[in-house]
């Protein structure tokens, strides 16, 4: 299989899914891979902290009241909306949403920080299923895409754990041109629970491809602990950053 793989990749060289050089096994060239790890050190512009650290605009975090490794949840960068074309993240998460690439890359980045996560916390991952809010209907028939299951099973497999569908998305706005009320009000009336396949006493990994608002996540939160989930830990690939003066860095 890896001699097939190797004349596979002479015969048709990976490209970076964001440049279109040529790419590792990961999905990205060298320069992409750095840019990427560069970004994932920026600051919350208000707080200083990290992705997964800062609270700011976070009330999404009092419907779930799980922490592993100190954390209330998991999101490896931040997703800004300046318009910045230097940043490789925004367009990492474009050919992720549109294309349903680099979908690999993510689901072992998250694998990756979950793992030592809960060996803080004396977790055993298999003990967890993942779940994940899907995308519309009508996004997934433009793009042919939902990012988050795709995403999800992938880091199912990675953490040896369960994955389920456990929501159903009827017809809803689309939240990028919603304010944070509105966006909470989209979710409560579009976003349904499959009720009967909880497992009670269950832990969930809720994934997301972007925390903006959280409204979403509070929402899928509510209703799994509601149908009689033990323990509910957000995930995410980015966080929408919040707006500040400044921006932090190390």
């Amino acid at each position: 299989m890896r001699l097939f793989d190797a004349l596979l990749n002479l015969l048709f060289p990976m490209k970076c899914a964001v440049c279109g050089k040529p790419a590792d096994e990961s999905g990205l060239c060298g320069d992409c891979r750095e840019k990427y790890l560069r970004e994932l050190f920026e600051k919350c512009p208000v707080c200083g902290n990290s992705p997964s650290d800062c609270i700011c605009g976070a009330g999404f975090l009092d419907h779930t009241g799980t922490s592993l490794g100190g954390t209330g949840y998991c999101a490896l960068c931040w997703y800004r909306t300046d318009g910045d074309e230097d940043r490789v993240t925004e367009r990492m998460i474009y050919q992720l949403k549109n294309r349903g690439l680099l979908a690999d890359f993510f689901a072992a980045e998250l694998s990756r920080c979950l793992k030592i996560l809960m060996e803080k916390e004396g977790e055993n991952p298999e003990n967890w299923i993942v779940t994940y809010t899907p995308r519309s209907y009508e996004k997934y028939m433009e793009t042919g895409v939902d990012q988050s299951e795709e995403i999800g099973r992938r880091l199912a497999k990675r953490l040896g754990c369960g994955f389920r569908r456990l929501f159903d998305r009827t017809e809803g706005e689309e939240q990028k041109h919603l304010n944070a009320a509105e966006r909470l009000e989209n979710a409560e009336n579009s976003l349904e629970i499959r009720a009967k396949k909880i497992i009670p006493g269950g832990k969930y990994l809720l994934l997301d491809d972007i925390i903006t608002s959280g409204a979403t996540m509070e929402t899928a939160a509510k209703l799994l602990y509601f149908y009689g989930a033990g323990a509910v830990y957000p995930v995410a690939v980015a966080r929408t950053m919040p707006r500040g003066r400044g921006r932090h860095r190390d």
